[in-house]
């Protein structure tokens, strides 16, 4: 492979950075303006210039051509190493490969979808039972404040608590960081109301010392 690293191009040194890690054959070119890179100057690079004169750019085709015949007939040979045999005795890592038929492949994509789709749906639901949940604290005790305030709780009404429901439940909607359903809110309101409504009954019967 021939790599032009002109400009340093990060796709570029990627590329070429992957290529030495597997010590694979390979020969770096740059223009004359590009300065080494601090990992790779020890390697040998290939010059030429960057206004492409005629003449040094027949010259740089003439060496570049040398090299690859040379580079190429090197590796056949075994032994050959670009960059990591000049540093000592490494094993370089190969990556495994397996062959599976199109059906195999698809199955196994189709079943990560279905994965990603169970963690979302799972994730889903988690937020929704701690919205839910932290909903019902604040509900109640929004009820529970303006319960109190009410002057005889053995007098309540059906449209006084159908009031307390809404208020309850308009607070719910202009909190921030509670999403759910307006039916859902409601139920909470409701629950939350008519908790509050026993409480306080409860604490009038309650005699005080």
């Amino acid at each position: 492979m021939v790599c032009d690293v002109s400009g340093k191009n990060p796709n570029v040194m990627l590329e070429l950075g992957m290529r030495l890690a597997f010590d694979k054959p390979v020969i770096i070119v740059k223009d004359d303006k590009t300065t080494y890179s601090f990992d790779t100057a020890p390697i040998e690079h290939l010059g030429y210039p960057r206004d492409l004169r005629y003449q040094t750019i027949v010259d740089f085709k003439e060496s570049l051509s040398s090299k690859i015949t040379n580079t190429v007939t090197a590796s056949q040979k075994g032994g050959h190493t670009t960059f990591l045999g000049h540093f000592g005795q490494f094993k370089v890592a190969k990556i495994d490969t397996q062959e599976v038929t199109p059906d195999k492949f698809i199955l196994s994509q189709l079943q990560d979808i279905r994965d990603e789709i169970r963690n979302l749906a799972t994730s889903r639901s988690s937020n929704s039972t701690s919205s839910h949940a932290r909903a019902r604290a604040i509900a109640l005790d929004y009820a529970s404040h303006h319960v109190t305030q009410l002057s005889d709780i053995d007098k309540i009404t059906g449209d006084d608590v159908e009031k307390l429901i809404d208020l309850v439940s308009g607070y719910l909607r202009r909190r921030g960081g509670i999403e759910m359903s307006s039916a859902a809110r409601r139920d909470i309101a409701e629950t939350a109301v008519l908790h509050a409504i026993n409480q306080a009954k409860v604490k009038e019967l309650t005699p005080t010392n």
